[in-house]
């Protein structure tokens, strides 16, 4: 088995956030290192791939490594129409993450994104951010296990 890569685990998720029926239209999804101008009216969303600590557990040669991290999808709703709708699509996000849920890397590694649950997915408060905006942050804690093949 091999350590995960980035690029897989943040894939991987992204693969299950866009089975969520309630995301704004291709073009109002801001995903890594691109920029978008909102268009007041349109609600949009933003994906954060934050990778954190990787953890050897057992300190030996093929012992077990567990690599952790967030995936933060920060969505922009619009602002004075009232929580309900917007309330409504956070859940149908979070829906999709279940704390101690799996998704498979699609690398062939047999490596799977384990949602976390000892740090269950959590939603903030709505907030006004930008004008004509409303911010709602869903954050998913991730691990994904691996064995440690180095000598």
């Amino acid at each position: 088995m091999t350590r995960p890569s980035s690029n897989g685990v943040q894939l991987a998720l992204r693969s299950q956030l866009l089975k969520c029926d309630a995301l704004p239209p291709s073009p109002d999804r801001v995903y890594g290192n691109t920029s978008y101008q909102p268009t007041q009216g349109h609600e949009y969303i933003e994906e954060d791939y934050v990778p954190a600590t990787s953890t050897l557990k057992g300190m030996v040669q093929n012992g077990l490594v567990e690599d952790t991290g967030l995936y933060v999808i920060r969505w922009y709703g619009v602002a004075n129409t009232g929580e309900k709708d917007l309330n409504d699509k956070i859940d149908s996000l979070l829906a999709l993450f279940p704390a101690g849920s799996f998704i498979p890397l699609a690398d062939n590694s047999g490596l799977v994104v384990r949602i976390r649950g000892d740090h269950a997915p959590y939603r903030g408060q709505a907030r006004q951010a930008k004008p004509g905006f409303v911010l709602v942050v869903a954050t998913i804690p991730y691990r994904v296990l691996s064995i440690n093949s180095t000598t």
